[in-house]
């Protein structure tokens, strides 16, 4: 049974937010134990910081796949097969035992992590919680700021 939600309620902005703030926590979490990382690994510091860049490499490789993959398949199974797989690379990265074996989980976790934010996205713009366009300056009221000479 579902339940259904307004696409304007408070609680699905919550769950979006939530949704898109994985990313940013997955990579500043680890920052402040790079050093430490290092040096439990036996590696040079430079090694331990790959742990970010593979990180953002699997994300953005992701988004090319994800988002085809959840307009075919549906955003809800696509997000919830996305956290399980980061919540297991999770416990990957805890459980490795040299700087390889982190990598590659950082990597698939970074993968899984991008399903967050591509589902996210997408119910946005499915149920129009982007709101109407803001009015302000732009190109139509500053006529410095066109892009084509007047004729």
């Amino acid at each position: 049974m579902r339940i259904a939600i307004a696409p304007t309620s408070l609680s699905i902005i919550i769950l979006l937010t939530c949704l898109t703030g994985i990313t940013p926590l997955s990579i500043d979490m680890p920052l402040a134990g790079l050093p430490s990382l290092a040096v439990a690994f036996g590696e040079p510091e430079s090694s331990a910081q790959l742990v970010i860049g593979v990180f953002l490499a699997g994300f953005a490789i992701s988004q090319l796949v994800l988002g085809p993959i959840s307009d075919r398949y549906g955003r809800r199974p696509v997000l919830l097969a996305g956290l399980a797989i980061y919540a297991l690379m999770g416990v990957a990265c805890l459980l490795a035992e040299d700087l390889t074996t982190l990598l590659i989980a950082r990597f698939v976790q970074g993968v899984a992590a991008c399903a967050a934010p591509v589902a996210a996205r997408a119910v946005v713009a499915a149920t129009g919680l982007r709101g109407r366009r803001r009015r302000g300056p732009g190109p139509s009221r500053y006529p410095c700021w066109r892009t084509r000479p007047r004729t």
